[in-house]
């Protein structure tokens, strides 16, 4: 599905959006396929949201939604996530759970709760946001969360990991270990 035109093959890091995520979510009684940006930029704070039509994308321009989210990052950054990389996304019940990355200047992984269509309600939409607390490890590495999957047969949301040399949202590093994560019961937590 092709989403943009760019006179070069590949866009450029500081111009692209940075989709790093993506949740199949019941909108407007039918499922689509959102796709969220991580928000590290200004061009970041975006979501896309493409409905499903008998079964197949519909990624016509005229059915295909883009929002803005600078409204709900700002939210965010009040509720103490000092950087924003949103690097995973999932439903679980009625609430959509982003995943924050940390880096090695700020090293905390969250998880922000928030309501679905919270891009129709960015200044009510529900926000908690918690902090991911990781087993003590290799103290040398940090580990930013770099995807979230749910399991809804088990309950289970499961939080990818990896390491890697980068101390801010922006710049890239070298990548490291990969780990997976496991949080049982997860709608009741």
């Amino acid at each position: 599905v092709q989403l943009f035109d760019h006179v070069e093959k590949r866009i450029a890091k500081a111009d692209k959006v940075d989709l790093e995520s993506a949740a199949i979510i019941a909108n407007n009684n039918s499922d689509s396929l959102l796709i969220m940006g991580s928000a590290s930029r200004k061009n970041r704070k975006k979501i896309i949201i493409i409905p499903f039509v008998n079964g197949d994308l519909d990624a016509s321009s005229s059915h295909h939604a883009i929002h803005k989210t600078k409204d709900f990052i700002k939210r965010i950054k009040s509720a103490g996530i000092d950087e924003v990389n949103l690097e995973g996304i999932v439903a679980i019940g009625g609430d959509l759970i982003l995943g924050n990355r940390g880096n090695r200047t700020n090293r905390g992984n969250h998880l922000i709760v928030t309501s679905h269509e919270f891009w129709n309600h960015q200044d009510e939409a529900k926000l908690l946001v918690r902090t991911l607390t990781l087993p003590n490890g290799r103290s040398d590495l940090m580990l930013g969360l770099s995807d979230l999957c749910y399991i809804e047969e088990r309950d289970i949301l499961l939080v990818a990991l990896t390491s890697e040399d980068t101390s801010n949202s922006y710049d890239d590093g070298d990548i490291g270990d990969s780990y997976i994560g496991l949080l049982q019961f997860a709608k009741a937590k």
